[in-house]
C-alpha cells in the first residue's frame, strides 16, 4: 500500500502544481499542528495489537524562498523547513512512542485570496521507543529497529488572517527500515490534522508572470547500487545485495521523463533455506535480472524515480513474487554524476534500501 499510495501521489504532484501569482509574504514561519488517527491497512494482528489511536504534535520551522530560481515557479514551492514529530503509537507497552526529524518542501496547488491547497512531501528519521526483542518485546512484529525512515505526505487547507494560518489536513506517515532489521513490516499511519502557523520576518514581494519551459533532455542513465538486508527475525545473519541499474528516460515536458530499463540482481540471501543447516549458495543462485518502467519528476538537480518492474531471468525463484517497484530520489551533483537513494520492493513490503553512484548522459 505505501509503494503504491507513494508512487500515486508523486505522479498527481507531476500535473497538478503550477507556477502561481504569489503576493506579499514574509520570509518565515513556525507552526504547531495536533494529529490523530490510525493504522491502515486493518488486520487481525493490528487489530489485536493497537489498544487506542494515533494522536501526535508536530512542530514546523519553514522558510519562504524567493522564487528567483526557475525551478521554485515551476513548481509552485511555497516552503521549505523542518519538523519535529513526537506521538502515540496506539499501544504503550509494545509499540511505545515515535519521534522523528523531517525535512519537507510544501507546493502550492491552488489558492484564492486568503484560501490556499497546499501539498507537503517529506522524509526523515525517526526514533522509536519500543521496537522488536526476541525476549523482552516479542510481541512487537512491526518494527524490528531503534531508527528508521518517516516518509511523510500531506495535503492541507490554509486559511490566512494577517500574520497568522489556520490550518487543517490529512497525512500519511510511514515507518520503516528497509529491511535493514527484521521484522520490518512497518507502520503506516493516516492522520488528520489542525494547527496554527505564525509567520515573521521581513515581507516580500513576488509575481510570477507567464513562462515557457522547454522539455527535459533524453538520457541514458548507469548505476551501481549497494544494499544490506535481513531476510527475518529467526536469522540473525546480514546479506549484501549489488544491483546494476541501466535505463533510457526520454523527456516528455519540462518536469517529467518516462522510460524503461533493465537491473541485474546479486543477492546473498536468495535461496537460503533453513540458514543453520543449509550452506552458501551458488553464485548463480544469486544472480537474476528484471526489466522496469520507469517514471521521473525533476526538480532541479533533484529527482523522485518511481520503477515498476519484472523478473525475467533466474535461477531461483524470488521468494515473494515476480513483481517488484522501487521509489527514491537521485540527486545530480554534476552533468554526469549523480547519487541515488531508493527503496526496492514488492508493493505491499520491504527489500532493501539501496545506495550509489551513476553515470548519465544525454542522447544527441
Amino acid at each position: 500500500m505505501k509503494f503504491t499510495l507513494s508512487i500515486c501521489i508523486i505522479l498527481l504532484l507531476s500535473f497538478v502544481l503550477q507556477a502561481q501569482d504569489v503576493s506579499l509574504r514574509e520570509r518565515f514561519s513556525i507552526g504547531l499542528n495536533y494529529h490523530h488517527g490510525l493504522f491502515v491497512p486493518k488486520n487481525q494482528y493490528i487489530n489485536y495489537l493497537i489498544q487506542d489511536n494515533i494522536s501526535a504534535f508536530e512542530l514546523k520551522l519553514a522558510h519562504y524562498p524567493s522564487p528567483q530560481k526557475p525551478w521554485l515557479k515551476q513548481f509552485a514551492v511555497k516552503k521549505i523547513g523542518l519538523g519535529y514529530y513526537q506521538g502515540t503509537l496506539g499501544n504503550a507497552s509494545s509499540l511505545g512512542e515515535v519521534r522523528s526529524l523531517v525535512p519537507f518542501i510544501q507546493f502550492g496547488i491552488k489558492s484564492w485570496k486568503q484560501f490556499q491547497i497546499n501539498t507537503d512531501v517529506g522524509m526523515g528519521i525517526a526514533k522509536m521507543t519500543k521496537y522488536f526483542d526476541p525476549v523482552y518485546n516479542y510481541s512487537n512484529k512491526l518494527i524490528g529497529s531503534k531508527y528508521n525512515a518517516h516518509i511523510k505526505l500531506g495535503l492541507e487547507a490554509n486559511y490566512s488572517l494577517s500574520h497568522f494560518d489556520l490550518i487543517s489536513g490529512i497525512v500519511f506517515s510511514h515507518f520503516s527500515n528497509g529491511s535493514v532489521k527484521h521484522p520490518n513490516d512497518g507502520l503506516n499511519i493516516i492522520t488528520g490534522s489542525i494547527g496554527i502557523n505564525y509567520k515573521f520576518g521581513k515581507s516580500i514581494q513576488t509575481v510570477t508572470k507567464p513562462t515557457t519551459y522547454s522539455n527535459l533532455k533524453d538520457e541514458f542513465i548507469a548505476i551501481i547500487n549497494q544494499a544490506w538486508k535481513e531476510t527475518n527475525e529467526e536469522d540473525p545473519h546480514t546479506y549484501y545485495v549489488s544491483i546494476i541499474n541501466l535505463s533510457y528516460a526520454k523527456g516528455i515536458n519540462s518536469r517529467q521523463r518516462i522510460g524503461g530499463g533493465i537491473d541485474l540482481f546479486y543477492d546473498e540471501s536468495v535461496d537460503r533455506g533453513y540458514w543453520t543447516r543449509t550452506p552458501k549458495t551458488s553464485f548463480k543462485d544469486r544472480i537474476s535480472q528484471g526489466v522496469f518502467l520507469s517514471h521521473e519528476l525533476v526538480i532541479s538537480k533533484v529527482s523522485f524515480i518511481t520503477h515498476i518492474g519484472c523478473y525475467t531471468l533466474y535461477h531461483t525463484k524470488p521468494d515473494n513474487n515476480p513483481f517488484y517497484n522501487r521509489l527514491g530520489f537521485r540527486y545530480k551533483f554534476s552533468k554526469h554524476l549523480l547519487a541515488n537513494l531508493s527503496l526496492k520492493g514488492y508493493l505491499g513490503s520491504s527489500d532493501f534500501i539501496e545506495m550509489g553512484i551513476g553515470y548519465t548522459f544525454n542522447r544527441k
